[in-house]
């Protein structure tokens, strides 16, 4: 439980008088920030206010760290009743901690404070300090040591050494120092018979028992021979690691040669087969278009020529043929038709429309007439029975069937399976004779 409570002091600088707050008692628990007030020192500073002066106040106390476990007192040892008062202390009941602690000043109290907010052992921290200022002294022997104090700022922990003209030297404190002293201590007899009963642990309790602790250890310490072979045994397992690792390292690094090689070699080869395939597609694109052209060619020569032996029928046609074609056609009915041409619906055989007939003419051109069969001998019969015998042909005997619906798609049928032919409809020209007639 926290006891403040108010008195008057006297300004040091001025003399008047001003109300300060003290405490007999403070908790973890008073303030949030109450474990920095007593590093700062701030709890225990008052400001005048007639001067503004800021006076430090030193008074006994009892600190109580709920959360760290722990109760320190502060008792100043310049007071008559010191030694009765210590033992006051020491004969109260003790709560379930596990730190007991008793300080002669508030600068003690604000290390012990700074040890628990940084989790370190006071012991050890005392033994630090001790061994900070034994370096100190070992480099520099003119420095007039008087104390040292520890404190934890801004996550650094800094020892002070002050000289007895306030001058100070400081290092930090650092984990591998901190660590090495706890293992001497832990291990030695000291932390074996360690009295928590509120003892006080300060710099002089650290410095009665460091040296023993350091010559235990050289005490502890192998012989020379012993450390030599020792530290060639370490050395040579380091040697041994080193190759082991330098060879996995060259493994690793074949192993990755090896994997870029392969890489390579699928990169190479995927690149050979797309060569290869584009070589192969521009060959049939070059073969296709020779083929192309070649075809064209062809056929612009075939179509010439056709069209060059048409055009020669044609006018063999016309300047054979008068006028009058009455003779014509009496040369074209005289003749066996070689195809009819009929119509028919819905799949039906109907109406025969026209026949085709092959005219031998001079210097053995070959002319295919088509007539209208109404032209035609007998032409005007539409029974099939009758017409049977017409439907084939006594030299080709090919039967013309499907449903037919214009005649020109039989002539052209007729074209393409007869092959060079020329077909010439006279039936309008016969038609136009007779009609002059």
């Amino acid at each position: 439980m926290s006891i403040p409570k108010r008195m008057t002091v006297n300004c040091p600088k001025c003399g008047k008088q001003l109300s300060a707050t003290v405490f007999e008692s403070v908790n973890s628990d008073y303030a949030d920030d109450i474990a920095m007030q007593i590093m700062s020192g701030d709890l225990f500073n008052v400001e005048c206010p007639h001067c503004k002066f800021v006076s430090h106040l030193e008074y006994d106390i009892l600190y109580h760290d709920l959360r760290h476990g722990a109760m320190i007192w502060v008792v100043h040892n310049n007071s008559p009743e010191y030694t009765k008062r210590v033992s006051e202390i020491r004969a109260m009941p003790k709560l379930p901690h596990k730190t007991f602690r008793i300080v002669n000043d508030m600068n003690a109290l604000k290390e012990k404070v700074s040890c628990l907010e940084s989790n370190r052992d006071d012991r050890i921290v005392e033994l630090c300090k001790v061994f900070c200022a034994y370096n100190l002294l070992s480099q520099r022997p003119d420095f007039d040591f008087k104390v040292a104090f520890y404190t934890a700022v801004s996550g650094k922990e800094m020892i002070y050494l002050y000289d007895n003209d306030g001058n100070n030297i400081c290092c930090e404190l650092h984990d591998k120092a901190y660590e090495y002293l706890k293992g001497l201590y832990n291990g030695s007899l000291y932390a074996a018979q360690f009295d928590d009963n509120y003892p006080i642990v300060d710099y002089d309790w650290a410095e009665n028992i460091f040296i023993p602790l350091l010559e235990a250890e050289v005490n502890n310490l192998p012989a020379e021979e012993e450390i030599y072979e020792e530290e060639k045994h370490k050395q040579e397992l380091e040697k041994q690691r080193l190759i082991e690792q330098r060879r996995q390292e060259e493994l690793e690094r074949q192993h990755i040669t090896e994997i870029q090689k392969e890489r390579n070699l699928a990169i190479l080869k995927r690149v050979a087969v797309q060569e290869t395939a584009d070589k192969r597609k521009k060959i049939i694109k070059i073969m296709v278009i020779c083929v192309a052209v070649a075809l064209i060619t062809i056929g612009i020569i075939i179509y010439a020529f056709y069209s060059a032996h048409n055009s020669e029928l044609r006018n063999f046609v016309t300047e054979t043929m008068s006028e009058d074609y009455t003779n014509v056609y009496a040369d074209i009915v005289s003749m066996e038709p070689e195809y009819f041409i009929y119509t028919s619906y819905n799949n039906t055989p109907h109406d025969i429309s026209k026949v085709i007939c092959e005219c031998n003419t001079v210097e053995g051109k070959t002319i295919w007439v088509v007539v209208d069969i109404w032209k035609y001998p007998g032409g005007s019969s539409t029974s099939e029975e009758q017409n049977e015998a017409q439907y084939y042909s006594k030299s080709d005997p090919k039967r013309i069937v499907g449903k037919v619906t214009t005649s020109e798609k039989v002539m052209d049928e007729l074209e393409s399976r007869i092959g060079d032919i020329f077909v010439l409809d006279v039936t309008e020209k016969i038609n136009n004779s007779m009609r002059r007639k």
